[in-house]
């Protein structure tokens, strides 16, 4: 896990791109199939009402793998800046002063 630390921002921001691209794809989709069972006559075929819920459950997924990264990187990030504070007064708002 530590070797893909330098690289968490770019999977981070794949993710987020697999996330939007499924979630999209499954708001369409269900539009589709809305759109054609109350406009037409034609049958909605099966097969496409799990086609729906396939793409839903993949976003979900995508959404899962999301957030853990999200933290993942936070985490990581969270311990580099982890002493940031160690030389800051809170009372007088500024950093100490070397004495």
């Amino acid at each position: 896990m530590r070797m893909l630390m330098p690289f968490s921002e770019a999977i981070a921001r794949r993710t987020l791109w697999v996330f939007i691209s499924t979630l999209l794809l499954a708001i369409l989709a269900a539009v589709l199939v809305i759109m054609i069972k109350l406009t037409t006559t034609e049958a909605v075929p099966g097969w496409a009402t799990y086609a729906f819920v396939g793409t839903s459950i993949l976003t979900l997924v995508s959404f899962g793998n999301l957030v853990i990264l999200f933290t993942v990187y936070s985490q990581s990030t969270a311990v580099s800046l982890g002493d940031l504070e160690s030389d800051w007064d809170p009372i007088e708002a500024e950093p100490r002063r070397s004495r």
